[in-house]
């Protein structure tokens, strides 16, 4: 039980929320308190009338359910914790302004395609999106694909011919959908063509890795304070947990003049031994 909630505690906030979400939908139509298709994403007209906009995001989290959903749902957790660690790593308002791009992306890929997307469950398209991400990223690593060990740079054709042969012309275009909308962000983000540059450039000594560079996407001040701030508050708990200490408690000394000297920086659980003086206004124990 405790290396369960070890694992739980280890996840990283943005995929834990996306996690949590989706466990927390199945669990309220498995009792029957409401039903998955007041978070599915409706029809435009009626989004705008009723004001329910949350559906582009909340359809995300519903998974088809059997098999199916199962290992959709790994993927996503699988991916989504390689890339927060990794690419997105102490900043989650990188990540979440990533969602905000390409996920409205991909529910107006299929609108203008004329797909039912409001009868599609659309956490398949999540997983294909990060794994597609995760891919540009880690472009040489071994992968396992249905049991078959491939390099990551073909897992992407692995699955579209994967949803050709068993998911339908549906799965397939959704597929191409959610991947074309994450090379879109990463054509913003590194502002260049993407890796499929590589086709046409004659050099072949140009390195895969190379367009996978991020310059970054502006992220809006309001993000960055907020998640700085949480990530602040979360390592300094962490700190105090680790250390079995308070916080510091900064000291303002004076000297033998009554004017503020350089501050000393006490912990509250150690006290300075018998006999110290401060010299010059530094601190010496």
């Amino acid at each position: 039980m405790l290396d369960f909630a070890s694992t739980i505690s280890q996840i990283p906030p943005v995929t834990k929320t996306i996690l949590s979400l989706a466990l927390l939908f199945k669990v309220l139509e498995a009792l029957k308190l409401v039903s998955l298709f007041q978070f599915t994403c409706g029809r435009f007209e009626e989004m705008y009338y009723n004001w329910q906009y949350y559906r582009i995001f909340t359809c995300f989290l519903i998974f088809a359910p059997g098999i199916t959903g199962i290992i959709d749902a790994y993927n996503v957790y699988h991916y989504s914790i390689s890339l927060e660690k990794g690419k997105f790593q102490k900043h989650p308002e990188n990540y979440i302004l990533y969602f905000v791009i390409v996920l409205p992306l991909i529910i107006f890929a299929f609108w203008g395609m004329g797909f039912p997307y409001h009868l599609f469950s659309m956490g398949s398209c999540l997983g294909s999106c990060v794994m597609l991400t995760w891919v540009i990223q880690h472009p040489h690593d071994q992968v396992n694909f249905n049991f078959i060990t491939i390099p990551a740079m073909y897992l992407p054709a692995a699955r579209i011919a994967f949803a050709v042969l068993f998911g339908g012309k549906l799965a397939f275009f959704a597929d191409i959908i959610s991947m074309g909308t994450a090379y879109i962000y990463n054509c913003l983000e590194t502002k260049s063509f993407g890796p499929l540059m590589l086709l046409f450039v004659a050099n072949g000594s140009r390195t895969f890795s190379f367009y996978s560079r991020s310059s970054g996407i502006a992220v809006p001040s309001i993000f960055t304070r907020f998640f700085s701030n949480q990530i602040k508050n979360v390592q300094q708990k962490k700190n105090q947990k680790t250390n079995g200490k308070k916080s510091p408690i900064t000291c303002e000394k004076e000297d033998s003049k009554g004017s503020s000297t350089q501050s000393a920086v006490y912990d509250t659980f150690v006290a300075p031994p018998t006999g110290a003086t401060s010299t010059g206004g530094n601190s010496n124990w």
